[in-house]
């Protein structure tokens, strides 16, 4: 984000919360990917979501959380941002326990926590206020 006088321009921080959900999930399947080919264990997936993608995660929303003075069109991705980012922070974590565990119910409860994130980062995709 930058800032033009004492408006924020939240856009720049929307296309990274965006690409943030590219890399993430690109990384995760790649992981998966080795993983069904007995390549690596759970535990790497595990440690993957622990240290890698939780971490990018609350990174971005501490930097979309300081955003100020953004203009009103904008108010709505940047709400739709912060609801993304802390349902996703909850579907990686839930996923990791249901890993970590063997817990089925664990994991349903990650991929509905993750549709539902889908869901908001789609409304951030859609607004016409997020384009450049």
């Amino acid at each position: 984000a930058f800032s033009i006088g004492s408006i924020t321009d939240a856009r720049p921080e929307m296309a990274n919360v965006i690409a943030l959900e590219l890399r993430t999930a690109d990384a995760y399947n790649a992981a998966v990917e080795k993983f069904r080919q007995g390549r690596i264990k759970t535990d790497a997936l595990v440690k993957l979501i622990e240290q890698t993608t939780v971490p990018e995660l609350q990174a971005a929303e501490k930097r979309v959380t300081a955003l100020e003075s953004v203009p009103r069109a904008q108010q709505p991705l940047v709400t739709h941002a912060e609801e993304y980012l802390r349902l996703r922070s909850e579907s990686w974590r839930l996923r990791s326990e249901g890993l970590k565990t063997t817990n089925m119910q664990r994991l349903r409860q990650a991929e509905k926590t993750e549709r539902a994130s889908l869901g908001a980062l789609e409304q951030i995709k859609s607004d016409p206020a997020s384009t450049l």
